[in-house]
């Protein structure tokens, strides 16, 4: 392997995208996810083999499955070699669990999880309450949402719905149109069940938004590997019967989601500040 920087090679046959080699993973970041990847291969041995003998069942005791998921959920035959996979390639607990296996299973905490992932890029106000679909009734039926005033009432702070909604208390996080148009198809994959899901939020009291200067020198440790880390992705994520296909509920049809949401969504005029804000 070459060891001068400024040195460009041919990607090998294992790597089917070039990266240009300031881009590429150092040592220290190579050997972290190549860590990470042997526990996940040891794990998955496992809960795999657990899977085949014992079948697709309901695991109530999260709490317990996560910190000792071995000495309760696998067959005695298996015990040793998931201990011992456990003992040294063992993943950490989430820091939730931390403050109590219920803590989790929270609406706070559902709450918190959402708005920590990719969510608030389509977070949008509530205009219309119940919300409305935009699909084709003839189709796919009512366009107005079974949610009714009942469903919420006792959650927006003794409001009535339509003050929530001139004071813009009240948003939404809606997939229900781009699931939809993919639920049969989903719920019809062995294992995957799945439904169109839309989720209220609250603005309460307590809550504050304000803007802030990002400063882009700040930003360079989480901007650094991106083209490697979508090369990676495009390799072993997104492929066809990658890992996002065979983890994700919508099984093959997760690519062809992004697709449809993408084509209805995305447009390059209103993704930057502050049009996307103003449209949300």
């Amino acid at each position: 392997m070459c060891t001068d920087a400024k040195a460009e090679s041919r990607p090998s046959e294992s790597e089917l995208i070039y990266v240009p080699r300031d881009e590429e993973f150092d040592d220290i970041k190579r050997q972290y996810i190549n860590q990470g990847k042997l526990k996940a291969v040891l794990r998955n041995i496992v809960l795999a083999l657990r899977y085949k003998i014992m079948g697709n069942e309901v695991i109530s005791n999260i709490d317990r499955f996560i910190q000792k998921p071995t000495e309760h959920y696998v067959p005695k035959s298996l015990l040793n070699l998931g201990v011992t996979i456990e003992q040294f390639f063992k993943f950490d607990p989430p820091k939730t669990f931390s403050s109590g296996k219920s803590q989790i299973l929270s609406d706070d905490e559902f709450g918190r999880q959402v708005l920590a992932g990719l969510n608030p890029l389509s977070i949008e106000r509530l205009k219309v309450f119940p919300p409305v679909s935009k699909l084709d009734p003839s189709i796919y039926g009512s366009v107005e949402s079974a949610l009714k005033e009942e469903h919420i009432i006792n959650h927006i702070e003794g409001m009535s719905i339509q003050q929530a909604l001139e004071e813009n208390k009240l948003f939404i996080l809606d997939y229900h149109d781009v699931y939809l148009l993919f639920l049969d198809r989903i719920n019809a994959l062995d294992e995957r069940k799945a439904y169109a899901t839309t989720t209220i939020f609250f603005l309460a009291k307590m809550g504050t938004l304000k803007p802030i200067a990002i400063v882009f020198k700040l930003l360079h440790p989480h901007m650094r590997y991106t083209l490697k880390t979508n090369a990676t992705a495009r390799e072993v994520l997104i492929n066809a019967e990658g890992s996002i296909e065979k983890n994700y509920t919508p099984g093959r049809y997760c690519m062809q989601i992004t697709c449809a949401a993408y084509k209805d969504w995305w447009r390059f005029d209103m993704e930057g500040l502050p049009a996307d804000l103003i449209r949300r």
